[in-house]
C-alpha cells in the first residue's frame, strides 16, 4: 500500500483531544440500539484484547474502530468514517490495514440484514456490499440481539462456529452481563 494511504491507528481513551469526535461521530454512525455505552468501551479498551482505535490520516482524524481479540478470533464491531472521507475509496484502504495488522487472525463482523422492509435498506445494502467488495462473506450464522437481526460475516475462506462467536461475546461483556444481554445466534444454511 503506497506510504500516502497508509493511516495512523491511535489507541483511544477518554483523555484524548479528539474524544468529542469519536462519539460525535459514534451515535451518527450507529443508530441507538446498535451502540453500547461509550464508556464502557473505553474502560474495556485498557484490557488485553480489547481496542478502541483512532483512525487518522495526515494528522487529521478520519474514524474509529473497535477490535475485540480473542485467540486467532477477531470481532470488529464497530468501524466508522467521518462522512467527509467517506466515498474515496478510504473504508476499503482502511479495512485492508485492518486486515494487515490482523492478518493471522479472523476477522468476523456483523450487519444489519438487508432486509427490503427496513427504514434503512439501501444503506444495508450498500454496507454488505461494502465489505462483500473487501473480501468478507456471510458465514451462514445470525445473531438476534433485541429485535434486530444481523448477519455475521468472516473473511473469504475461513470459518467460525456459534460457540466461538458467543464466547467473544461472553469475553466482551463478562459473564455477568452477558447473561442480560443474552444474543440468540443460529445458522441460516
Amino acid at each position: 500500500m503506497a506510504e500516502q494511504f497508509k493511516f495512523k491507528f491511535k489507541k483511544f481513551n477518554f483523555f484524548d483531544q479528539d474524544y468529542k469526535k469519536v462519539k460525535k461521530l459514534y451515535e451518527q454512525a450507529f443508530p441507538e440500539y446498535e451502540r453500547i455505552n461509550l464508556a464502557f468501551l473505553n474502560l474495556r479498551s485498557w484490557q488485553k484484547g480489547f481496542e478502541l482505535l483512532a483512525i487518522y490520516r495526515r494528522n487529521k482524524f478520519v474514524g474509529f474502530c473497535y477490535l475485540i481479540s480473542q485467540g486467532d478470533l477477531t470481532l470488529v464491531l464497530y468501524l466508522a468514517l467521518s462522512k467527509k472521507f467517506q466515498g474515496q475509496g478510504f473504508g476499503s484502504l482502511i479495512l485492508a490495514q485492518i486486515k494487515e495488522y490482523k492478518k493471522k487472525q479472523r476477522l468476523i463482523l456483523e450487519i444489519e440484514i438487508p432486509k427490503k422492509e427496513a427504514d434503512n435498506y439501501q444503506q444495508r445494502q450498500r454496507r454488505k456490499n461494502f465489505y462483500l467488495k473487501n473480501g468478507f462473506e456471510f458465514s451462514g450464522l445470525i445473531t438476534q440481539e433485541k429485535t434486530e437481526e444481523f448477519e455475521i460475516m468472516i473473511l473469504k475462506g475461513k470459518q467460525v462456529t456459534s460457540q466461538e462467536y458467543l464466547a467473544i461475546l461472553k469475553k466482551f461483556f463478562t459473564p455477568l452481563l452477558f447473561k442480560f444481554y443474552s444474543p440468540r445466534v443460529y445458522s441460516k444454511n
